[in-house]
C-alpha cells in the first residue's frame, strides 16, 4: 500500500471515529454517555429507616455503579412519588399503599394518575405500630381518643394513613402533629406529645434511642381493629411484630404491614437502572450491615409490587431466572 493510500485510510478511520463518538452509535457502545452525572434518592425524615437505607444504598450506587448518589430528606413515600413523577428525584422509596393510590389516581392522588412511576425492586415490609411513654398510661389504640398524636411528616405513609385508620375505627384524637420522627420523639420526651404512630421498617431507630432513656409502651391493634382497617384498605395486611424486636418488648404485638418498593421514572436510562438493580442484589451484605430490614430483600418478592417494573429491572430479573408477572411488565409505549 502506498503512503498516499495509507494516509487516506488513516484519515477515513479518524473521521469515522469522530462520527461514532459524536452520535447515537457511541451511546449504544458506551451507555454511560446517557447517564446523569449524579443521582438523587428521595428518602424520608432523619430518624427513619428510609433515611438510613438511602445512605447505604446511595453508597453502593456511588461505589459500584460509579455514579455519585445523594440522599434527599423528604416527606416520605407520597412526597417521593410526586418527586419521581415530576423527575425532580431520580430514585425514591415508597410503600405499596400510596403507590397503588398514586398509580390509579385514588385516595391522596385525588384523581391525578401518577402513571410515569416504575418499580425497580422490592425492599422490605413495613410494620405498623404505636408507641407512648409508659407514664402516659396509653397502651391501646382506643386510648388515643382526645390525645395529641404524632404521625410523621406530611407526605409520609404514617401521616397519610394513620388519620384514616383512626377514622375507620371511630377514634378522634385531640390533635394530630406532623413532623419528622426524631422531632416527634423529642416532643414526646418533653411532654408535648402523647403517642406516635409508626409505619416503616422495624425496629425503628428513633424508638430504639427512646427506649435507652425512658420506659415506653409499644402497642398495635386488636383483632377487630385489624379487620376494620384491612376491610377498607386491603393493601395493608395483618402482621405480627415478634417479641424482642425492641429491647423492652416482651410479647408479640398485633399490627399491620405494607411492602416497600424502590422506584424511578419510566424514562430513566435502562442501562443505568439495570446497573443499579444488579449492584443492589450483588451487595445485599452491605445493605444488611446498614439496617436489618435488608434481610427481606429477595428476588422471590418481585411479584409483590402494585405498579409495573422499569425495563432495566425486568432485564436483570430475567437474567436471574425470575418470571415477572404479566401485569407488572412495563406498559407498551403509546403509538
Amino acid at each position: 500500500m502506498s503512503k498516499r493510500k495509507r494516509l487516506i485510510l488513516i484519515v477515513a478511520v479518524v473521521a469515522l471515529l469522530g462520527l461514532l463518538l459524536g452520535g447515537p452509535i457511541y451511546e449504544r457502545l458506551h451507555p454511560r454517555a446517557g447517564w446523569p452525572r449524579g443521582v438523587t434518592l428521595g428518602s424520608a425524615s432523619v430518624g427513619g429507616v428510609y433515611f438510613i437505607w438511602a445512605g447505604g444504598w446511595g453508597q453502593i450506587i456511588t461505589d459500584v455503579v460509579r455514579v455519585p448518589a445523594s440522599v434527599e430528606v423528604t416527606g416520605g413515600p407520597v412526597h417521593n412519588i410526586r418527586l419521581v413523577q415530576a423527575r425532580e428525584a431520580h430514585f425514591g422509596f415508597a410503600t405499596n399503599a400510596p403507590l397503588y393510590e398514586g398509580w390509579h389516581g385514588q385516595g391522596w392522588a385525588a384523581g391525578t394518575r401518577h402513571a410515569d412511576i416504575r418499580a425497580i425492586f422490592p425492599m422490605y415490609s413495613s410494620g405498623v405500630h404505636w408507641y407512648a411513654l409508659e407514664a402516659s398510661g396509653i397502651a391501646s389504640t382506643a386510648q388515643l381518643a382526645g390525645r395529641r398524636v404524632g404521625t410523621g411528616p406530611v407526605g409520609g405513609t404514617p401521616a397519610t394513613y394513620f388519620p384514616l385508620f383512626l377514622e375507620a375505627l371511630g377514634i378522634r384524637p385531640g390533635a394530630t402533629v406532623n413532623a419528622g420522627f426524631t422531632d416527634l420523639t423529642s416532643q414526646m420526651r418533653d411532654g408535648l406529645l402523647d403517642a406516635i404512630g409508626w409505619i416503616g421498617g422495624v425496629p425503628m431507630p428513633a424508638l430504639m434511642e427512646l427506649e435507652a432513656t425512658h420506659r415506653v409502651n409499644i402497642f398495635g391493634f386488636t383483632d377487630a381493629e385489624v379487620a376494620a382497617i384491612t376491610a377498607r384498605y386491603p393493601f395493608f395486611a395483618r402482621h405480627i411484630i415478634k417479641a424482642g424486636t425492641y429491647r423492652t418488648q416482651t410479647a408479640d404485638i398485633l399490627g399491620l404491614a405494607v411492602w416497600n418498593m424502590a422506584i424511578t421514572h419510566k424514562d430513566m436510562d435502562e442501562d443505568l437502572v439495570y446497573a443499579v438493580v444488579r449492584a443492589t442484589f450483588e451487595n445485599l451484605d452491605r445493605l444488611i450491615a446498614v439496617h436489618p430490614t435488608a434481610r427481606e430483600v429477595s428476588l422471590n418478592n418481585v411479584g409483590l409490587s402494585v405498579i409495573p417494573y422499569h425495563p432495566g429491572a425486568v432485564r436483570y430479573f430475567r437474567e436471574r431466572g425470575i418470571t415477572v408477572p404479566t401485569h407488572l411488565l412495563p406498559p407498551p409505549a403509546p403509538r
